[in-house]
């Protein structure tokens, strides 16, 4: 349990560390020239939990669980065309004492639609390219 424990905590720092330079390039990107029709977000977490129990009279396993999650959305619209494009990661497992690792969470979610804004018939009915990809990290 110790190791998985020390894999899990450098995992989490690795993680942490890829995020915040992922944020700080994130803020180097929008000087002057950067594209300012593009909005966009990135929002990344990280969690951990753990239960351990010693004397414990009513049951219970001792558990380590870690889930990563990251969610981006970048949006333009000129005066015709609207784009929108989403992504959503997500990975977690949890180690219960006396059984093999497990994944909780894992997802891979693209999005992107493109949709004409024109004028008159266009205007009301507003005609949209979609995409969506779903699919996973690891199989299970």
């Amino acid at each position: 349990m110790r190791s998985r424990t020390f894999i899990f905590v450098l995992a989490g720092f690795v993680l942490a560390v890829a995020g915040n330079s992922v944020l700080a390039q994130q803020d180097d990107a929008l000087g002057p020239e950067a594209d300012p029709e593009w909005e966009s977000e990135l929002i990344g977490k990280i969690s951990a939990s753990q239960a351990a129990y010693r004397n414990w009279q009513e049951g219970g396993l001792n558990s380590l669980s870690f889930t990563t999650l990251l969610d981006g959305l970048a949006e333009r619209q000129d005066d015709r065309w609207e784009q929108t494009h989403a992504a959503r990661l997500a990975l977690g497992y949890v180690d219960q004492e006396g059984q093999e690792l497990r994944k909780t969470e894992d997802q891979i979610r693209l999005q992107a639609n493109l949709q004409y804004l024109g004028d008159g018939f266009f205007r009301q009915f507003k005609p949209t390219l979609a995409g969506d990809l779903r699919t996973q990290f690891a199989a299970g």
